[in-house]
C-alpha cells in the first residue's frame, strides 16, 4: 500500500481518496492518515464521495436451496443439476471476491472455505440423485467416485467435514442399493465414532449410524 510521501503525484486526487478508503477499513484502520487523506482528497475535489472498503459481498445465491425444493417436488432432472451448477459458480465467484483481498483476515477466509465446501457437499448429492431419477447410472456413479476422491482430501481436517461426507456416501449407496458400499462406510462411521471424545456428539453420532443402518437393510431386500 503506497504512503502518501511516496506517491509520484501528490496531486493525484484518487490515490488519496483510496488511501483514505483504505484507512477506514476495519483491516487497515488508522483513524488519523484516514482524516489526513480524507482532507486532502476534498482540499482536492471538494464534495468527493468515498466508498466503504472493502465494498459488500454479493448475497450468498439460494439456487441450490430452490433446487432442493425443486427436487423434492418432482422437478425436471437437467433443471435441477443446471440450478446446482449456477449455484456452485456463484459461490466460487463470491469466495473468490474474499480469498484475493486482504480486506479479509485469514480466519475469516478459513470459514469461508469451508462453507463453500460444504456447499459443494450439499449440491453432489442432489446432482447423484438427479442422474439416477433421469436414468444415468453411469453419470451418477462417477459422480461418487469423485466424491470419494473429495471425501479422502478431508479426512486430516478438523471438525466434522470427514464423518459427514461419510454418511453422505453411505446414504447414497444405499439409496442405490449399493450395499456392500454403504455397509463399507457404515464400517468406517462406526469407527470414527468411537475414536470421537466428546460424549454428545458420540451419542448423536451413533443415533444416526443406527438409523443409517435400518435404511441399508431395508434397500437390501
Amino acid at each position: 500500500m503506497p504512503r502518501e510521501d511516496t506517491l509520484p503525484h501528490p496531486e493525484f486526487a484518487p490515490a488519496h481518496q483510496r488511501l483514505a478508503e483504505i484507512y477506514g477499513a476495519k483491516a487497515f484502520r488508522d483513524p488519523e492518515k484516514e482524516r489526513s487523506e480524507r482532507e486532502k482528497y476534498l482540499a482536492l475535489c471538494p464534495g468527493g464521495a468515498f466508498t466503504r472498503r472493502p465494498p459488500p459481498l454479493p448475497a450468498v445465491t439460494p439456487l441450490l436451496e430452490q433446487a432442493e425444493r425443486l427436487f423434492a417436488a418432482g422437478g425436471e432432472a437437467d433443471r435441477i443439476i443446471e440450478m446446482t451448477n449456477q449455484g456452485l459458480m456463484e459461490l466460487e465467484w463470491r469466495s473468490q471476491r474474499i480469498r484475493a483481498f486482504d480486506w479479509y483476515s485469514p480466519d475469516y477466509k478459513r470459514r469461508d472455505a469451508r462453507d463453500l465446501r460444504a456447499r459443494y457437499w450439499q449440491a453432489w448429492p442432489l446432482q447423484v440423485r438427479c442422474h439416477r431419477r433421469a436414468g444415468r447410472a453411469q453419470k451418477a456413479g462417477e459422480l461418487l467416485a469423485s466424491m470419494e476422491q473429495n471425501a479422502v482430501t478431508l479426512r486430516k481436517m478438523s471438525g466434522p467435514a470427514y464423518w459427514d461426507a461419510l454418511y453422505t456416501l453411505a446414504s447414497l449407496y444405499a439409496e442405490g442399493n449399493q450395499t456392500a458400499q454403504a455397509n463399507q462406510k457404515l464400517s468406517e462411521l462406526r469407527q470414527l465414532t468411537l475414536e470421537d471424545q466428546d460424549p454428545a456428539e458420540r451419542k448423536l453420532r451413533t443415533r444416526r449410524i443406527a438409523e443409517l443402518r435400518k435404511i441399508i437393510v431395508e434397500a437390501s431386500r
